[in-house]
């Protein structure tokens, strides 16, 4: 598995009972060999890392006999690489507005991928959108009042070892619609005048805000207090 430690332990004999050395004839940078002249045994440590490729490993004995004589082995180092997705780390909605995300995965090695929801808020679901069960919707339908939250996800290929991606998460941002204060029905004489304070506020969110007066009558004006506040 990429990013990750193995060790292979190795025993080395001569029937003859001459000493030998050793080195890795072939081996891919992540490769190292530990083994001291003519000790019996040694090992060689894989530590690849992200996006390390796989290769093939040769070690090569050679005794110190008068006619040297030298042997080899091979064995090949197969590197699972972690899946990949496709999402956003956060993702906007409007609440009392349905909305969907399509959600997809990726293995560079080719491996099938299985991706399942977590945890999510109530208003979410995930739902696979094929059989291999590698890419899905999610379903977003947040309500008034609706508070943002996380979807998280996990993700595991069939690789050999398997290679788990876990939390993966997606900040769900429900923008409220803001409200007014001070806004009703005003009975007012003629030729009398009306003073009164309207207030805009976006307590869920704490975002600024702009307004705008869509009509009203020619003996209606207004001020704007502040920095539209």
């Amino acid at each position: 598995l990429e990013d990750s430690d193995t060790t292979v332990f190795f025993n080395v004999f001569d029937p003859d009972g001459h000493g030998f050395t050793s080195y890795l004839a072939e081996a891919p940078e992540y490769v190292t060999l530990y083994h001291d002249s003519s000790a019996a045994s040694g090992q060689i440590v894989i530590t690849p890392g992200f996006g390390d490729e796989s290769g093939q490993v040769i070690l090569s004995v050679t005794d110190d006999d008068y006619l040297p004589r030298t042997t080899l082995d091979t064995f090949y180092v197969s590197i699972n690489h972690y899946p990949t997705y496709d999402a956003p780390d956060s993702y906007y909605v409007v609440e009392e507005s349905a909305d969907s995300l399509e959600i997809s995965t990726f293995d560079t090695d080719g491996d099938q991928v299985v991706l399942q929801m977590d945890s999510a808020p109530d208003y979410v679901s995930y739902n696979p959108s094929d059989t291999t069960l590698a890419n899905g919707t999610l379903s977003i339908t947040p309500y008034e009042g609706a508070e943002s939250g996380y979807v998280c996800f996990t993700f595991t290929d069939d690789g050999n070892p398997t290679a788990t991606v876990s939390p993966n998460c997606i900040h769900i941002i429900v923008n409220h619609f803001p409200g007014f204060g001070g806004l009703t029905d005003f009975h007012v004489p003629e030729e009398d005048v009306l003073d009164t304070l309207i207030t805009f506020f976006d307590d869920d969110d704490g975002q600024e805000f702009t307004y705008e007066v869509l009509y009203s009558p020619d003996y209606v004006s207004w001020e704007t207090y502040g920095d539209n506040e």
